[in-house]
C-alpha cells in the first residue's frame, strides 16, 4: 500500500481556480500528503488551464515533482473521475436536495469518510491497466 488511504482528506476549493490558487492547493495539500509516499512517485493532472499555467509548471519543477505525460485524448486515465462518480451517487442518493452549502459540505465529508479504503486502492491499482489499454487503443477512448 502506497499510503494510508483512511488518512486522505477531501479538500474544498472556492471560486474559479487559476495558477496561483492551484499552486497554493498543491503546497497545502499535495506536499503534506506526499510525505507518506515512496521516494519515487509521479503526479497526475489533466490539461486544465490552471494545471498548464507557467506558475504551476515552475512550482512543480522547483519542487522536483515529476508528472505523468498526459495523452491528448485520454480522459479515461483519471481514476479520480470514477471517485467523483462514487461520491455523487452517495451524496445525491434518493435524489436528495440540500438547503445550504454547509449541509452539502457535511454530506460530502460523510460520503468521503464512508468510501472503503479498498475502493481507493482498486482505483489506484487500475492505473497500470488503464495505461496499457490506452497504448493498445492508440490513444483513443477506453471504457472505465
Amino acid at each position: 500500500m502506497l499510503c494510508r488511504f483512511k488518512d486522505i482528506r477531501a479538500c474544498f476549493l472556492e471560486g474559479k481556480q487559476d495558477g496561483a490558487k492551484y499552486v497554493t492547493t498543491l503546497e497545502h495539500h499535495l506536499l503534506p500528503f506526499a510525505e507518506d509516499l515512496p521516494i519515487t512517485w509521479t503526479f497526475m493532472q489533466d490539461g486544465a488551464p490552471c494545471h498548464r499555467s507557467l506558475l504551476a509548471k515552475e512550482w512543480l519543477s522547483d519542487n522536483g515533482i515529476s508528472l505523468l505525460e498526459w495523452p491528448a485524448y485520454s480522459p479515461d486515465l483519471k481514476p479520480i473521475e470514477n471517485l467523483w462518480g462514487i461520491l455523487v451517487r452517495s451524496v445525491y442518493a434518493q435524489q436528495r436536495q440540500f438547503e445550504d452549502i454547509e449541509s452539502l459540505t457535511e454530506c460530502i465529508m460523510e460520503a468521503w469518510a464512508n468510501i472503503a479504503p479498498n475502493t481507493l486502492r482498486k482505483l489506484t491499482e487500475s492505473m497500470q491497466k488503464r495505461c496499457v489499454d490506452v497504448v493498445y487503443a492508440k490513444g483513443k477512448k477506453i471504457c472505465y
